[in-house]
């Protein structure tokens, strides 16, 4: 039994079964607490649940930038385990501030738990490609094989090349540092295609600075992805990166890659 946080000191946990978690937070969320959020979501996520309910009840905004970071959530989530999230509970001010930034658009919001396991249970098996790599050079060329399959099967080709580019950085730099067999996912969502590579290193990535001479690969997905980023996982960690759709694709129903 979690203790219960000092008044406005922000505190989370999870309660429910582990395919089936509710993230639960209390107390006020400003920018230095949006950190915290996404640690606390993000070690959920690390057991690969088939849906995670974010239960905002206890939780009141003092800055509503920080709710970017549910936003950094729902990618997160996308890509690796490529599971949907919900929202439940916010009160009245903090669902105008989530409309009013458009974080209602990626993650749908509910009037309580049991509403927000209902509507998760409607929402439609989302289109995901998934496979085991070995860490020789045919596997960047069968990623990139891959990446053509998703673009043409879930119709959207004017990615391609973008997706192309990521995907290469990203199984290179998993090869080149990690060296351990990889898993990449293809995720695609209303608005973006999700990749995600999981190697067994801990090692984290890091963009080029100064007079480095590695990091240069991730400059190229920071120039291609909408966002991107990185978590550990028990076994190693997790780089993923979103490519935003172009606006038209929504209204094309994809074809199913294989769900592996």
């Amino acid at each position: 039994m979690e203790s219960a946080p000092r008044s406005g000191e922000f505190t989370g946990g999870v309660r429910a079964d582990p395919a089936h978690p509710v993230v639960w937070l209390a107390g006020g969320l400003d920018l230095a607490a949006a950190g915290q959020l996404i640690t606390i979501v993000s070690k959920v996520l690390h057991d690969q649940p088939e849906s995670v309910v974010i239960d905002l009840s206890g939780m009141h905004v003092i800055d509503r930038l920080a709710l970017t970071s549910l936003i950094s959530v729902h990618h997160h989530a996308s890509a690796w385990p490529g599971c949907p999230v919900a929202i439940a509970g916010a009160d009245m001010s903090t669902r105008h501030a989530l409309r009013l930034m458009g974080i209602n658009r990626y993650i749908p919001m509910c009037r309580d738990v049991p509403e927000a396991r209902r509507r998760l249970r409607t929402i439609p098996p989302t289109p995901r490609l998934r496979e085991r790599l070995l860490p020789t050079g045919d596997a960047i060329e069968i990623a990139r094989a891959r990446t053509r399959r998703v673009c043409a099967r879930w119709r959207i080709p004017a990615i391609e090349d973008a997706a192309q580019s990521v995907v290469t950085e990203l199984v290179t730099n998993a090869i080149q540092h990690a060296g351990t067999s990889l898993d990449i996912a293809f995720t695609r969502t209303p608005a973006h295609l999700h990749i995600a590579v999981h190697d067994r290193s801990r090692d984290v990535p890091h963009l080029l600075t100064g007079d480095e001479q590695r990091g240069y690969g991730l400059l190229l997905v920071d120039a291609f992805a909408a966002t991107w980023g990185h978590a550990t996982t028990p076994d190693g960690k997790v780089v993923w990166a979103a490519i935003r759709l172009p606006r038209h694709s929504d209204k094309q129903e994809p074809r199913r890659a294989d769900r592996h």
